[in-house]
């Protein structure tokens, strides 16, 4: 058995209440931020919209962000656009530091 120091755990950051994440039909990166929301078991916390089927989504996009790009991350009040970065911001709050 193992004798020596336990390093204390910390509990990884979480999401902050209310995200929202807008993606497009038949788009890639929107499928790419979609997968790693259903891979990291965020369902709860990340609400999708699909821009290409609901106006007023699209909309509320383009008042948040400034354009229609999608996937778009709304987080604690941050917008995020890039597939990779929207991943990268979902991996860092389901990971322990």
């Amino acid at each position: 058995s193992y004798s020596g120091p336990v390093e204390d755990w910390s509990a990884p950051p979480g999401l902050p209440a209310g995200g929202l994440l807008y993606v497009k039909s038949r788009c890639g990166f929107s499928r790419a931020a979609l997968l790693a929301r259903d891979n990291l078991h965020l369902a709860e916390q990340v609400t999708v919209s699909n821009v290409s089927d609901d106006a007023t989504a699209r909309e509320a996009l383009v008042k948040a962000s400034g354009s229609e790009q999608a996937p778009c991350l709304m987080v604690g009040g941050e917008t995020i656009q890039e597939s990779a970065d929207i991943v990268t911001c979902l991996l860092e709050a389901t990971s322990p530091v």
